[in-house]
């Protein structure tokens, strides 16, 4: 009877493979496997005009690797023929990878790669379908020469230069292919809880096809302060048009691409604006707005007052009252608490994206979502925690945020640490263990129905939470004696089930499908040993995810063996950002293959190196910037404290041995 039950199970997965291959979009059915995680419909979402994202660089003294794009609209039976300068590289048209070594001769090579369908013809890609590798291009990465912002000094006589940050990437030029946009950091870039004067920031565009020529550059001017968490820069194509644009605040002073100033809410020209900066560098009272800029040209398409402003009292603002702050925001230092910003992307309807700004999450939370439509920014939605029907909900959020659609109706919610906003901007749930510095989304196993938050705790209860995604039900939770700093979600490990949730050692180390507790590494390591965990990266050829760890080193661990294993170190020419949280500009999947690209500034702060896998692989599957929630986790990594990419889906060595289609490829 056992047997015959097993039997009729594995039946019932197996038939799996007469549904969608990219499970969570269509019907939902009971039996499926992997089990859905999200309930997206492709047919009304706006999607990306996406190429084919190929990309070469040079993986030996005589070697080159070429990857390219594998796509959800893509025949099943697609091949893939590669062209180095006009000749054919491929003796038999490419089936089961997407990417190709071949041979390297130091000559300046232009690679173009073409689909091959099922009766053998061939068809060409767009333009964006080639890469042109140098004759000097180095070995594993390629570098994007850039012009830093001029140095300059503050009003107290500090001189500063600038070095590239945090990015995001677009399709700001409409070509199909996407662009960096980079957040430029002063050398004196501060946190809020730090008094000083910073120095600006600026926002620039710069083509990602080997060129790095920029498209425009936008300073936010004086009255913005550089830091963490002061510049959430949030790029999508808002409007439907096919160009990107940038949603982010700003304040008098402010630049656009167009070289014309705000000043009171209006771009005009000239320089006069009012300098809102207080003796010890923090901008308090300056009025702060919403614009939407073009990712064409940088231009400013429109601007809005910033919802909700620090203080609505005119007469307190005049006086510059920081008690008047302290007391609408519940806070102590008057230029932290409510200068904490975060944002994110979220299709809140369904079909397009929505800018969603937030401030404040210590205490009084506040969130706004905004629409740009016929060139104007219209708020669709204000949630304050300060509001009777929002009671439980202040003081929940984290330094970022997630988003996806948790609830299987096909919009996004945005999970703000320990609480969630429904996409109609009420109250999902919230779970009042209240602030953490790390909020991790997942989906636990292929078993798991659903998707899963891995938080850490900063306040008491201390401790670590994994929580269900849909309810705010806590799945497991062990407690802590005092604030665990980090903590993350990555299935790191083929020998054990589902992903390993890592937190500080006196939390320990557990398996997010069994809840099982891992032994702590040998030997027992500081409390800070997570940060070799900090970003998890899919670098190798199989389904394990492995972890970049700060500098120019990406580590293998393993659970049951207790170590981790460097298994790719660059040549010490790039750093991270960040000080000791050893952040990358980005890690997503840029480019073809599926593996994720690794970029990092050089060390003289004049470029950003792209960082690239040569393992071979046996696998191709769809882009995973085809997933929404793997996208819009792409696009949060610039805001607050930096977390990793997050798809809506597992993915990871437990999908073996089930013969299934998964995302476009056949598993044994």
């Amino acid at each position: 009877m056992r047997r015959a039950a097993r039997a009729r199970r594995h039946q019932r997965a197996v038939c799996r493979l007469f549904c969608a291959a990219l499970f969570g979009c269509g019907a939902v059915l009971a039996d499926t496997f992997p089990q859905p995680a999200t309930a997206y419909d492709p047919a009304r979402m706006q999607r990306e005009r996406m190429g084919r994202g190929v990309y070469a660089f040079r993986c030996g003294e005589y070697e080159a690797f070429v990857g390219w794009r594998y796509k959800q609209e893509d025949p099943p039976d697609i091949a893939f023929n590669v062209y180095a300068n006009g000749v054919k590289a491929t003796p038999e048209p490419i089936r089961k990878v997407t990417f190709l070594k071949v041979p390297w001769k130091g000559e300046k090579t232009e690679y173009v790669v073409k689909g091959v369908l099922a009766d053998g013809r061939e068809v060409s890609f767009p333009v964006s379908a080639s890469w042109t590798l140098p004759a000097d291009a180095p070995i594993g990465y390629c570098d994007l020469e850039l012009t830093p912002p001029k140095p300059a000094t503050t009003p107290g006589g500090h001189t500063y230069t600038y070095y590239p940050c945090d990015c995001s990437i677009g399709d700001l030029d409409g070509d199909g292919e996407y662009e960096l946009v980079i957040i430029w950091w002063p050398t004196i870039a501060l946190d809020n809880a730090h008094a000083g004067q910073t120095g600006e920031t600026w926002l620039e565009g710069v083509k990602l096809d080997g060129t790095a020529r920029s498209l425009w550059k936008i300073c936010l001017g004086p009255n913005i302060r550089s830091g963490s968490h002061y510049v959430p820069a949030m790029v999508a194509d808002f409007d439907g048009d096919g160009d990107a644009e940038i949603i982010c605040r700003t304040a008098d002073g402010a630049t656009d691409g167009r070289n014309r100033i705000l000043n009171a809410g209006a771009w005009a020209g000239g320089n006069a604006f009012k300098d809102w900066r207080a003796e010890d560098g923090h901008v308090i009272f300056a009025p702060n707005y919403v614009t939407c800029f073009s990712g064409k040209t940088g231009e400013a398409l429109d601007t809005v007052p910033y919802q909700p402003a620090v203080l609505e009292d005119e007469g307190a603002i005049a006086r510059r009252d920081t008690k008047a702050v302290n007391a609408a925001w519940r806070s102590r230092n008057p230029g932290n608490q409510a200068f904490r910003f975060l944002g994110a992307v979220a299709y809140l309807d369904g079909m397009k994206p929505s800018a969603v700004l937030c401030r404040g999450y210590y205490s009084r939370t506040c969130l706004v979502a905004y629409d740009f439509i016929d060139g104007k920014l219209r708020e669709r939605w204000f949630f304050d925690s300060e509001a009777a029907q929002n009671r439980g909900y202040g003081g929940q959020g984290f330094h970022n945020l997630r988003v996806a659609d948790v609830d299987f109706d096909g919009k996004d919610e945005i999970i703000y640490g320990h609480m969630c906003v429904d996409h109609d901007g009420k109250g999902l749930w919230t779970t009042g263990y209240g602030h953490g510095d790390a909020i991790h989304l997942i989906q636990a196993s292929p078993e798991t129905r659903g998707l899963q938050l891995w938080t850490c705790h900063e306040a008491s209860p201390f401790g670590v939470s994994l929580i269900d995604a849909q309810t705010g039900r806590t799945l497991l939770r062990k407690e802590g004696p005092k604030d665990t700093g980090s903590c993350n979600a990555l299935d790191v490990d083929p020998s054990t089930p589902g992903v390993e949730l890592f937190s500080g050692t006196h939390c320990g180390i557990y398996s997010a499908k069994t809840f099982q507790r891992y032994p702590d590494p040998k030997p027992r390591p500081s409390s800070n040993y997570y940060n070799l965990l900090r970003f998890g990266i899919w670098w190798k050829g199989d389904l394990s995810r492995s972890a970049y760890s700060g500098g120019d080193t990406i580590n293998d661990y393993s659970v049951k063996g207790r170590v981790s294993t460097c298994i790719w170190r660059g040549n010490g020419g790039s750093v991270s950002n960040h000080g000791t949280k050893g952040c990358p500009c980005l890690i997503a999947d840029l480019f073809g293959d599926w593996r994720e690209e690794l970029l990092l500034r050089r060390k003289d702060g004049r470029a950003i190196r792209i960082h690239m896998s040569a393992e071979p692989t046996e696998y191709r599957f769809h882009t995973f910037l085809q997933d929404p929630v793997y996208r819009l986790s792409v696009l949060t990594q610039n805001v607050g404290y930096n977390m990793p990419t997050d798809p809506g889906f597992y993915f990871g060595p437990d999908l073996l041995g089930h013969h299934i289609r998964f995302r476009g490829t056949f598993l044994p």
